[in-house]
């Protein structure tokens, strides 16, 4: 093989790895795209997604090195997005965990402390029914569970204050 020919087929080998990266680092956007985040993470996921995008399709001249290099980058920033989501979630379902425990300690008794006792297993069911859910779903059930939990608490307030004033 003649050295026209050798520089040739070395060019064309180096052109098609740049083309397989390109289409992975496609690939990878793509399937960044379509994780189920919260509104926030998503976003801001889109965003990530559609500069990297964008950048691939702006430089078709690039280096192999530069391709590889914005993949990684691209991994590096989605997956600190991701575990930034994934804190956020974290930390919503151990506030609702907590209230659920600290709601557990109420001083209540009969029909209230039924009530209650019904209220906290149902919550503790949906936790372990979805211990993935976004962090905005533990917060608005960590809202709904102290709305609850307040009426009934208000509720047993209300008749032992009634039954001390029957007993003045």
């Amino acid at each position: 093989m003649s050295l026209e020919a050798e520089m040739r087929s070395l060019g064309q080998k180096a052109e098609e790895e740049k083309a397989e990266a390109r289409k992975k680092l496609q690939k990878r956007c793509e399937a960044l795209g379509k994780l189920d985040l919260a509104e926030g993470a998503k976003q801001e996921m889109k965003a990530l997604v559609q500069e990297v995008s964008a950048w691939n399709k702006a430089h078709p001249k690039s280096k192999l090195s530069e391709i590889q290099a914005k993949h990684t980058k691209l991994d590096a920033d989605a997956k600190e997005l991701m575990d930034g989501a994934e804190g956020k979630r974290q930390k919503a379902k151990d506030a609702l965990v907590a209230r659920v425990e600290e709601l557990k300690k109420s001083n209540l008794e009969g029909d209230h402390l039924s009530k209650m006792e019904s209220l906290l297993q149902e919550t503790s069911t949906w936790i372990e029914k979805k211990p993935k859910a976004k962090a905005k779903d533990f917060e608005t059930q960590l809202a709904s569970l102290d709305a609850a939990a307040q009426a009934i608490l208000d509720a047993a307030t209300a008749e032992r204050e009634e039954a001390r004033q029957d007993l003045l």
